[in-house]
């Protein structure tokens, strides 16, 4: 079974009401997915994979 595809998809969304540890505000949750496909039709999906270090992470995985 090999890897023929790796893809994220991130999502945002508006707070009710932020959050604030008296260093940060967030106004905004978010949430991101990781899907990985083989060449035999099986399916992954997984949490992961946001922000700048997670899509260089899946970008780095799909070159091996």
């Amino acid at each position: 079974m090999k890897i023929t595809a790796i893809t994220t998809e991130e999502y945002k969304w508006p707070r009710h009401k932020p959050i604030s540890n008296g260093l940060h505000t967030y106004t905004h949750s978010g949430l991101a997915l990781v899907k990985i496909e083989t060449d035999e039709g099986l399916t992954g999906i997984g949490l992961g994979g946001g922000g700048g270090i997670g899509r260089a992470t899946v970008e780095r995985l799909k070159g091996t």
